[in-house]
């Protein structure tokens, strides 16, 4: 978007479409231009599938190796291992699973139904397993104190799945922000989670990530990156401790 005013008026649009497709009934699965996901136009997809997009395109372009870093005494470091496939296995693919989290109204079943309909009618991240949508009960800000209790059963339920071998990807866009707090602590608690996510003041450009590495100076645990989405590369550097 050429500035902030044209973002919010298109989001606008966008928002009244969805709601009319919802008041409607309407398929609004059977309107989606696959175009858009081949060809990288992410601002005309809903932030759920730009953002998954994105996530895509990055993890095609992730190395194995762990990158390396020289300190102010001259010593070398690991700053911590990046966990991949095999070279011969997709990036995401056979054992690969997407779970929607949606609340439990009938506008957020609707969108989750949605989201899942496109991604497994138009095959857009083949052999990955599409789960049914998983519902959170209160997950409405407009009730607070039931609010509170969705997250709380959230963060049960993340407890109770994680197993240590598993790889796990946090991705809030398009999510209430106190998800995203959830799932940083998330990545602060457990191994191999890492959260991702698209901010729309990049206009589609770039995506954040941020994960942790719990060894050496604590001050040093927290890392983040950018991802250029265009041509998946690190910027600036990868793996760079937040200060």
């Amino acid at each position: 978007m050429k500035d902030e005013q044209e973002r919010m008026e298109y989001e606008l649009v966008c928002n009244s479409k969805l709601k009319q497709a919802f008041v409607d009934k309407k398929e609004l699965h059977k309107d989606f231009e696959r175009f858009a996901w081949d060809e990288l136009y992410l601002k005309d997809l809903p932030a759920e599938l730009a953002s998954l997009r994105a996530i895509q395109l990055c993890l095609e372009d992730i190395e194995s190796k762990p990158h390396l870093r020289v300190d102010d005494k001259g010593s070398i470091s690991s700053l911590h291992t990046r966990r991949r496939k095999p070279e011969n296995e997709l990036p995401l693919g056979e054992n690969d699973r997407i779970i929607l989290l949606h609340s439990d109204n009938e506008e957020g079943r609707y969108c989750a139904m949605t989201i899942s309909k496109i991604l497994e009618d138009y095959d857009l991240l083949p052999r990955v397993q599409i789960c049914d949508p998983w519902e959170v009960r209160g997950l409405d800000p407009n009730d607070l104190y039931q609010f509170e209790k969705a997250l709380k059963n959230i963060w049960k339920d993340l407890v109770s799945k994680f197993d240590g071998s598993n790889e796990y990807i946090f991705n809030p866009t398009g999510g209430y922000k106190a998800l995203s707090i959830l799932f940083g602590a998330a990545a602060y608690h457990f191994s191999k989670v890492r959260v991702f996510y698209l901010h729309e003041n990049t206009n589609y450009n770039e995506i954040s990530e941020i994960w942790f590495n719990s060894t050496g100076d604590p001050s040093e645990w927290l890392n983040a990156c950018t991802h250029d989405i265009k041509t998946p590369k690190f910027k600036p550097s990868f793996g760079s401790p937040i200060l």
